[in-house]
């Protein structure tokens, strides 16, 4: 989940994903995997003052 990152937990069933990582500094990051039908990525970050989401 990138550098810093200092506890990383996975839930998984047979149609998904869901990876946590947490930072020292109480920053939460997120993964969802959908293995049940095919998709482009996404990602979105949210911040204090804008939400972005960017498509791959």
């Amino acid at each position: 989940m990138g550098t810093g990152c200092k506890t990383v937990s996975r839930a998984f069933t047979d149609g998904f994903d869901k990876v946590t990582g947490i930072w020292s500094d109480k920053r939460l990051g997120t993964f969802r995997g959908i293995r049940s039908w095919k998709s482009d990525y996404c990602g979105m970050v949210f911040g204090k003052k804008a939400l972005k989401i960017k498509f791959i």
